[in-house]
Formats: structure tokens, C-alpha cells, sequence
């Protein structure tokens, strides 16, 4: 969450590479490629990542209402769904099974391609009986400035984000750190350059 409610706080992201000329159309499209899909149980996926409407999890009918917020912004979120199954359940269920259907045929063990038949029936069963696991973060992205906000700090969250991104609009991200808008406001090359070689101090308030 975060455009419409809830936390300020984000990564910032800079766009690299120009927007075409019929950007609203053309990017309403791409969105639509990409819109999320339900994971379905009987998939080999246990994971979809894709698109939905601002602050609505459940919609992916893309208008550029929904989209555009006027000219120069527009808002997303980004689901994430996986399939998260009690391993140590799974394991059980299936040795379980597998010694049942051992001993109806007199066998001491079945092979292996037969134990991982039942273990893929099983956890197709299970998916059958659950719902998956699902997130959604929001994103702000101004198309005048290149400045995309995504509202997580999570290394996973946020490569999947710009995994997505990029592969959506044909262009770049690259994290938004002070380095970054050192360049794009006017400082000379010296100056950037002693920039670069500054090093992180601990303010620990200690004694």
C-alpha cells in the first residue's frame, strides 16, 4: 500500500530512456500484457506476479481513469501471489500416502516416479482446499520528472518491481540514491566525483 493510504515511506527509482510519443495508449496496453493472473492450482507455477488497479487488489480492467491521475502521473500496484503449503504437512500427507499404496500392492516401496506422482496429487489437493499468499505494493510514477516511487524496501519486493517494470515499458530503472540526483541537478564533474568517494558514517550516540 501506500499511494492512497497507509505508509510514506518508499523507493525511489529513476527512469532511464524516452516515452513515446502516444505513451498513454501505448503504455495502457502494456499494462494490460501484464496484468496479474490467479495462480490455479492445477499449474506448476506456485507464484504470479502482475498488475492491478491502484489500492484494488482484485482489479485489472485498466482504464486511463485508473490509470493516469492527470497528465504527468501515473499509479499502480504491483500483486504478488505464491502458494505457501505447511511443508512439514506436505512431507506427512505424502509418506503417508505412499506407504498406503505400497502395501495394497505388496510392495515394501514404490519408485520414485510414482512417489512424486502422489506428492504432485497431493499438493494439487491441497491447493484445491487453500488460498495463496498475496501482496500488493503501489507505485507512483511521474512521467514528467522519470521519478517512480515504490512503496517497499524489501530486496525481493523491489526486484520483482523493477524485473516487472522493465519488462512492461521497455525502459530502465536505476535506484534513486543521492549519487543519482547529484547528477541530474547541475553539480560540476569534480564535484560528483568527490561525491563518489564519501563513505557512510555511523551516528551512534555512543561515548
Amino acid at each position: 500500500m501506500g499511494v492512497l493510504a497507509g505508509s510514506i515511506s518508499y523507493t525511489r527509482y529513476e527512469v532511464v530512456g524516452d516515452l513515446p510519443g502516444d505513451y498513454r495508449d501505448r503504455y495502457l496496453d502494456c499494462i494490460r500484457d501484464f496484468a496479474f493472473e490467479p495462480l490455479r492450482p492445477e499449474a506448476e507455477d506456485d507464484t504470479s506476479t502482475g498488475w492491478v488497479v491502484c489500492g484494488e487488489l482484485l482489479d485489472t480492467e485498466f482504464t486511463r481513469d485508473k490509470v493516469w491521475l492527470d497528465t504527468a502521473w501515473a499509479a499502480l500496484s504491483l500483486r504478488h501471489d505464491r502458494w505457501s503449503l505447511p511443508a512439514a504437512l506436505v512431507r506427512a500427507v505424502v509418506a503417508e500416502r505412499c506407504n498406503e499404496h505400497a502395501r495394497a500392492r505388496d510392495r515394501e516401496k514404490l519408485t520414485r516416479a510414482e512417489n512424486e506422482e502422489i506428492r504432485e496429487q497431493i499438493v494439487r489437493e491441497m491447493k484445491r482446499n487453500a488460498l495463496p499468499a498475496a501482496a500488493m505494493t503501489d507505485l507512483l510514477w511521474n512521467l514528467d520528472t522519470g521519478c517512480v516511487r515504490f512503496w517497499s524496501h524489501s530486496n525481493k519486493a523491489n526486484e520483482r518491481f523493477v524485473a516487472l517494470f522493465e519488462e512492461t515499458f521497455e525502459l530502465k530503472l536505476i535506484p534513486r540514491v543521492p549519487w543519482v540526483a547529484a547528477q541530474n541537478c547541475g553539480l560540476s564533474a569534480k564535484a560528483i566525483g568527490e561525491l563518489s568517494e564519501l563513505h557512510q558514517a555511523e551516528f551512534t550516540g555512543g561515548r
